[in-house]
């Protein structure tokens, strides 16, 4: 099986004060077998992040129906976890609704910046969230396992037994302008998806001395086992999209042979390909994915096919 590219969906130019640039983290939630709502993230010109969302048909999905006009959240004010941004990381069933999963952003001093992890119960009429709603604080921060840093949860529930895989920042590298991030994804487990126990070991590793990122991961189940894509960079190459497979959702083999999907020579994708999200509908798997610039130049969509 392949992953054919069907094309780029969105990018911010402009359309709103609050999307002068980027379309980061696509999130597709489908609303019936042919209406697909994605959540994504655009920037300001201040470069403070929001989160907004359109819709598509996925027979035709390079059409966009519907942006909404306003922000469905937005930075909240000083001294929150959330004052300099937001980004959509994940969508989980839990009654009566779902649960919705979001990266909240500060800026720092020391370095460039941390994250926690917050969430807000939506249903499918909800458009916009209120801040009388929000929460004030993340529910998912660092530790003394994770002592950075965590962001871009996943979460699964896999026989009775919640599954969450994220991103945990492990160090930050002196460069010649500011600290570069370091971090690879880890993973915790729950009984009822509200208190989290933390794996003492990595999922996924860095693969040589040069890798430095392991971001977004996107899991799902077949009959076969688990499947998940992310993105991962090195010193030497920007983001590529990357793929772990696993029997039982805990030991992962990385593999670079399968699902191959490779930048253009040219265009919106040539020069990175990052944050995946693989969703499925009408018996058919999809992928949303970011292009250069870190969603600079939009996202798009590819489809598996045999």
């Amino acid at each position: 099986m392949k992953w054919e590219k069907i094309g780029r969906i969105f990018k911010s130019k402009g359309q709103h004060p609050w999307m002068q640039s980027h379309a980061s983290l696509p999130f597709a939630l489908p609303i019936n077998d042919k209406i697909v709502r994605i959540f994504f993230s655009p920037r300001d010109s201040n470069n403070n992040s929001y989160i907004s969302w359109l819709e598509i048909n996925i027979n035709n999905p390079l059409k966009v129906l519907r942006v909404f006009d306003q922000p469905f959240l937005a930075p909240r004010g000083k001294g929150y976890f959330d004052d300099c941004g937001v980004m959509p990381s994940w969508i989980y069933p839990k009654p009566p609704g779902y649960e919705f999963l979001y990266i909240g952003w500060n800026v720092r001093n020391t370095v460039p910046f941390h994250h926690g992890i917050g969430r807000i119960q939506i249903d499918l009429k909800t458009e916009r969230i209120e801040d009388s709603i929000r929460p004030n604080g993340p529910f998912f921060d660092r530790s003394e396992e994770d002592p950075f840093y965590v962001t871009n949860p996943c979460v699964l529930k896999v026989d009775g037994i919640w599954r969450m895989w994220y991103l945990s920042g492990v160090g930050w590298e002196d460069s010649s302008t500011k600290p570069k991030a370091k971090y690879l994804v880890k993973s915790a487990t729950s009984a009822d998806s509200n208190f989290w126990e933390r794996d003492s070991q990595n999922t996924l590793n860095f693969q040589s001395d040069n890798e430095i990122a392991i971001a977004r991961p996107s899991v799902y189940k077949d009959k076969n086992g688990f499947h998940m894509f992310f993105s991962h960079r090195s010193k030497k190459q920007n983001y590529r999209i990357g793929y772990a497979f696993s029997k039982d959702s805990y030991q992962w083999i990385r593999d670079t042979s399968p699902f191959e999907l490779q930048p253009d020579d040219s265009g919106w994708d040539s020069e990175m390909m990052a944050y995946p999200h693989v969703f499925k509908i009408s018996n058919e798997i999809y992928m949303l994915y970011c292009g250069n610039g870190y969603s600079y130049e939009g996202f798009g969509i590819a489809k598996l096919t045999n």
